[in-house]
C-alpha cells in the first residue's frame, strides 16, 4: 500500500494513482476477448456465442456488429457476460473493431479517438469524457502518485518524460480529440516543472513513427488531404523507425541540458 493512501477510499485512491476501476478494466479485458473471438486465435468458439448482426443503418462498426445466439443452459449465456460484451462491443467505433492485430487493437481503444468524426459530430460526452480519463486525467493522478510516492531527498534524481506530439501544437482536420489530449498534457507537465524544481520535466515529440497507429491515420482520418500526407511519407520512406526516435530520447536525457518542461520534437537542433 502507498503511503497515505491506506485510510481512503476504493475509488479515492484510484483517483490519486491514476487508475481505472475493476468494471473498467473488466470492460477493457471484455473487448480485448471479443476481438480474439471474433477476428483472432479463438473464432471457432466465437462462431459458437455470436453472430452477425444484420445491418439496417450505416452508423457505428457497420459490418462487425455482433448478435448473442440462443442457449438452452444459463451457464452459456453467461459465458463472458455475453450481452454485455456484445453491446459493448456494437458501440465501439469501426476505426476500433477494424484493428489489424490485437496490439493496435490496444491502442485504438484508447489512443487516437475517432479521427472519422469531425468537431461537429463530437457531441457523445462520455465518448469524450472517456478519452480525455484515459489520456489526461490518468497520467496527471499516476505521476502525482509516483512522485508523492518517491518524495524529493539528497540523492534521489526524479525525471519525468511526457510523450507529446507535433498535434500538441498543430491543428489536423478531425483529431480533436487527440490533439487536445496532447496539448493539454503538454501544459500539465509544464505547470509540474513550475511547481517542481527539483523535477526534470521533459515532453517529448517522437516524430511520425512507423507504427500501426499511422496506418490508422492513412486510411481512417477524415480529411483526404492529410490522409494523403502521411501516405505519401509512408511511400517515400520518411516515416521514423522507432528505434530511432528512442536513441534520439535517450541522448537528450543523458545530455541534460533541456529546459525542464520543455516540448522538443526529434527534428529539433
Amino acid at each position: 500500500m502507498i503511503k497515505g493512501l491506506e485510510n481512503k477510499p476504493y475509488e479515492e485512491r484510484l483517483k490519486e494513482l491514476g487508475m481505472f476501476s475493476l468494471q473498467k478494466r473488466r470492460l477493457r479485458g471484455d473487448m480485448i476477448a471479443m476481438y480474439k473471438y471474433v477476428k483472432g486465435s479463438h473464432g471457432e468458439e466465437g462462431a459458437s456465442l455470436f453472430s452477425a448482426a444484420l445491418q439496417t443503418r450505416t452508423q457505428g462498426n457497420k459490418g462487425f456488429k455482433l448478435q448473442e445466439r440462443r442457449f438452452h443452459l444459463n451457464i452459456r449465456k453467461n459465458f463472458l457476460t455475453v450481452r454485455r460484451a456484445v453491446r459493448q462491443w456494437n458501440s465501439l467505433p469501426r476505426s476500433v473493431v477494424e484493428a489489424p492485430s490485437l496490439e493496435a487493437l490496444n491502442q485504438r481503444l484508447g489512443s487516437l479517438g475517432d479521427i472519422s468524426k469531425s468537431f461537429c459530430e463530437l457531441t457523445d460526452a462520455a465518448e469524450v469524457g472517456a478519452y480525455l480519463d484515459l489520456n489526461v486525467t490518468s497520467a496527471l493522478c499516476l505521476t502525482a502518485g509516483l512522485l508523492q510516492a518517491f518524495p524529493a531527498r539528497p540523492g534521489l534524481r526524479r525525471t519525468v518524460v511526457n510523450i507529446s506530439s507535433l498535434a500538441a501544437l498543430q491543428p489536423f482536420k478531425s483529431w480533436s480529440l487527440y490533439c487536445t489530449g496532447k496539448a493539454a498534457r503538454d501544459m500539465m507537465f509544464r505547470v509540474l516543472a513550475q511547481e517542481e524544481p527539483d523535477v526534470r520535466v521533459l515532453s517529448y515529440a517522437p516524430g511520425p513513427l512507423d507504427t500501426d497507429m499511422q496506418e490508422e491515420v492513412r486510411t481512417k482520418s477524415r480529411d483526404p488531404k492529410l490522409r494523403q500526407i502521411f501516405l505519401e511519407m509512408k511511400e517515400e520512406g520518411k516515416l521514423l523507425d522507432c528505434d530511432v526516435s528512442a536513441r534520439k530520447l535517450l541522448d537528450l536525457l543523458l545530455a541534460d541540458t533541456f529546459e525542464s518542461g520543455a516540448h522538443i520534437d526529434f527534428y529539433d537542433p
